[in-house]
């Protein structure tokens, strides 16, 4: 059931977690900002998201990453893709990790 939330907002991801056993997490951006760099939208965020989703008791988590994702990318993005892979993984070892 979608239900809307600020991922930056910790009682707003946990209200959504509750009774949740799955999370998806398609949260990220290709492009930075003055307000958001790509650890910001892409390894921050699926860090915040894992971490509550392990607490609140989420059995299986899915991260949508890039089919490239490689920690010594010399792009940026790339780069920050596979280190929000980690960052689940540091949770959930056993994430699935979509790469298209």
């Amino acid at each position: 059931v979608p239900l809307a939330c600020q991922i930056s907002s910790e009682s707003d991801v946990k209200r959504a977690l509750t009774r949740s056993n799955v999370v998806v997490n398609c949260i990220g951006s290709q492009i930075e900002t003055r307000n958001y760099s790509f650890h910001d939208s892409n390894v921050k965020t699926a860090y915040r998201l894992a971490k509550l989703a392990k607490e609140a008791g989420v059995q299986r988590f899915v991260q949508f990453s890039t089919v490239n994702a490689h920690l010594k990318s010399d792009s940026k993005w790339i780069a920050a893709k596979a280190e929000a892979e980690n960052a689940v993984r540091a949770f959930f070892p056993d994430a699935t990790i979509l790469r298209g």
